[in-house]
């Protein structure tokens, strides 16, 4: 059986630590603020970039959210060339997936300069049907939705994301969730998940399972 699959970005096909806890510490420097470690950081990836500047500043002053997000924004778009990673296994899995027959596409709470970035700059933009990033005013759950209608198809949809949202997602719009451990979330923040994958060799074995069900 053929899907639509749709992949969460950050810590699911792009290694999101290679950029962010640079970009984030960066942004708080320029408002004098102390750096924060790696892993606070990383526990807030995957959220709306919004969230993540009021968390990190302690704030709720709009103002100083948006220049905050601005700041990231730039810094990321400065990094990704010099030194964005894929998954090793990313460009492979997509490869694979596509050959197969199966529509991808992209589900992010990222801003759209910086999934776009990413698209580019690694070349991605021939393996997605559709890139849905943030906008304002959407939740990723109507991302999803969005990204759906695109397919136009009959097919059952598989969601795959490192986060707890990832799988509400999933599960309020009647999707396959599959959960994997090797990004930002935990297996116990992934345990209402359908399926968990811990490695790309998880991953790959619990899509060619679902790829054996006959209709």
């Amino acid at each position: 059986m053929l899907y639509n699959i749709i992949f969460d970005f950050d810590g699911t096909l792009f290694d999101t630590e290679t950029v962010d806890v640079a970009a984030i510490n960066m942004a708080l420097k320029g408002f004098g603020k102390d750096v924060l470690e790696s892993k606070e950081i990383l526990s807030y990836i995957g959220l709306p970039l919004y969230k993540i500047a009021s968390k990190c500043l302690k704030t709720d002053n709009k103002e100083q959210i948006n220049r905050f997000c601005k700041q990231v924004i730039d810094g990321e778009l400065l990094l990704i060339p010099r030194c964005g990673q894929m998954y090793p296994f990313a460009i492979n899995l997509l490869d694979t997936l596509l050959q197969k027959g199966h529509k991808l596409a992209i589900c992010s709470n990222g801003s759209k300069a910086y999934i776009l970035k990413l698209i580019e700059h690694f070349a991605l933009r021939r393996y997605f049907k559709m890139i849905w990033y943030k906008r304002y005013g959407f939740s990723k759950k109507r991302g999803a939705e969005i990204v759906f209608d695109k397919f136009r198809n009959a097919r059952k949809t598989i969601f795959i994301g490192d986060r707890e949202e990832d799988v509400v997602v999933a599960k309020k719009n009647g999707f396959i969730s599959i959960g994997i451990s090797y990004g930002f979330g935990s297996e116990n923040e992934l345990h209402n998940a359908d399926y968990i994958a811990k490695d790309i060799k998880q991953l790959n074995k619990i899509i060619n399972d679902l790829e054996e069900i006959k209709i």
